[in-house]
């Protein structure tokens, strides 16, 4: 899934995720051009942030950025989470029509804690809601205590490839902040997004 590149923090991904991604160059371009701006939105807000790809029914990790305040030593490129149940998964699945949600994700949904949406038609009313307004949250989703918020990035031909998110523990990423930190990550999307030649409006 990863493989090191310069530096002891900079990793880019392999062509495993490229593979289940069904990208070739233009998933390697994201993680190129998509470093930088994990960087700077990291060091914006404080908190890690991931570009994510989706592989089926899971988020694939594919760059990281450790903010100021995080004190995790481990990298979280290259690994997995459940779609349904994290703010980067529910936006690459907002993109998909309800056909391709239902052949995507288990007939059972996996329930990792009591907030976790496990119900198919309350998820495809949620993504609704996220195409709508142009950012996802994961208020305790997958794991208590951990909040994240979540935007799609665009090529140039308007298609969801990624999605870019901040993840905190909940004492420091409110979710009554919401709107102020989802425009600071929609910006930094459609930075990313203009850079694959999408210039569409931003919610």
């Amino acid at each position: 899934f990863v493989e090191q590149a310069s530096g002891r923090r900079q990793y880019r991904i392999g062509f495993t995720v490229v593979r289940l991604a069904g990208s070739t160059t233009a998933t390697l371009d994201l993680a190129r051009h998509g470093q930088d701006i994990c960087d700077a939105l990291a060091m914006t807000t404080g908190e890690t942030t991931n570009l994510a790809v989706l592989g089926g029914p899971q988020a694939i990790n594919v760059v990281e950025a450790q903010g100021s305040s995080s004190v995790a030593l481990q990298t979280w490129v290259g690994q997995s989470s459940p779609a349904h149940a994290t703010s980067s998964g529910k936006v690459l699945l907002s993109a998909l029509t309800a056909a391709e949600l239902r052949k995507t994700l288990p007939r059972k949904l996996p329930q990792y804690t009591e907030h976790t949406i496990t119900d198919f038609d309350a998820l495809v009313t949620d993504l609704a809601t996220i195409t709508e307004r142009g950012w996802a949250i994961a208020e305790e989703e997958l794991e208590v205590g951990l909040v994240a918020f979540a935007a799609p990035v665009h090529d140039q031909a308007g298609r969801v490839v990624s999605a870019l998110s901040v993840s905190g523990p909940r004492y420091r990423l409110d979710p009554d902040d919401a709107p102020d930190l989802a425009d600071s990550i929609m910006r930094s999307a459609a930075e990313l997004s203009a850079r694959f030649g999408y210039h569409g409006s931003r919610k």
